[in-house]
């Protein structure tokens, strides 16, 4: 069994935690790829997936399990 994940990329802006505690992403944008099999997701794939959107060089990335809270 395949699974899939999006890449989504906020970049720009910032993370703020609102008063209930929810999280939004603001003053910046968001750029969401088409899914891919987490098989064969790696390193230098997001990072041509970054460059797309203008970045040539990365120090951190992280993955967000959306299941897990």
């Amino acid at each position: 069994m395949s699974i899939y994940v999006v890449p989504v990329f906020h970049h720009g802006g910032r993370f703020v935690t609102r008063a209930d505690g929810s999280v939004r992403y603001v003053d910046g944008r968001i750029k969401r790829y088409p899914s891919m099999d987490i098989d064969f997701v790696n390193w230098k794939d997001l990072e041509e997936l970054g460059k797309e959107i203008g970045y040539l060089k990365f120090k951190d990335m992280f993955w967000h399990e959306p299941t897990v809270i």
